[in-house]
């Protein structure tokens, strides 16, 4: 199996530790593939600072496939996270940095690359939306990664153009998460899932 992210990268910049950590959920994916031992890639935008150069190195160390990727001059996207009572607490950022200005055009050398996976992800923080009709035309697996940042509205417009959708309702009770995937599969995704963490740890 050969799986691809495409979309969003950060660096996780911990102000206690003075210590910058990779991700974003497009990167992570990938990561994580590879860690169980299956053949990843990333694609996404990268700045030019030393948090880009940081993923870059990691991702490189770990073997991912980035080809494809766009560097640009600028910041990369980050994510600023201070510890509060023995909680990780997220105190600022650039909403995504460089890929503000240039956000993911996917072009038809970019399909014809992608078309070589079985499995493409994205997610609600990689600013692509308009641009998951081409991988779902071009015939490969796409999911995508609401996080807890959908409306109805969002759900309509994505839901078509992903196969798999995943959602974070740890706030939601069982009936109304019930509710909520069978709609997302009336909108279009074959399979719905949804993660439930928050509310069964709240329920020990």
């Amino acid at each position: 199996m050969r799986v691809i992210g495409v979309g969003d990268n950060v660096v996780d910049k911990y102000v206690y530790k003075q210590t910058m950590y990779p991700g974003g959920n497009a990167l992570n994916f990938s990561v994580y593939a590879k860690q169980l031992g299956v053949d990843a890639a990333y694609f996404g935008v990268f700045g030019d600072d030393a948090a880009a150069n940081h993923i870059i190195k990691t991702l490189n160390g770990l073997e991912i496939d980035l080809s494809h990727c766009r560097q640009h001059k600028g910041e990369n996207g980050y994510a600023a996270v201070d510890l509060v009572d023995g909680d990780r607490v997220f105190i600022g950022g650039n909403d995504g940095g460089i890929q503000k200005d240039h956000p993911i055009v996917l072009t038809k050398e970019d399909i014809k690359y992608i078309k070589t996976f079985d499995i493409a992800h994205s997610s609600v923080y990689s600013d692509m939306d308009a641009e998951l009709h081409k991988i779902k035309e071009a015939g490969v697996l796409l999911s995508y990664d609401f996080s807890n940042e959908y409306t109805d509205q969002k759900l309509k417009t994505v839901c078509n153009d992903v196969d798999i959708s995943l959602l974070s309702c740890g706030q939601l009770t069982e009936e109304e998460v019930e509710a909520l995937l069978k709609k997302t599969h009336s909108y279009g995704s074959t399979l719905s899932i949804g993660t439930m963490g928050l509310a069964r740890f709240n329920g020990i």
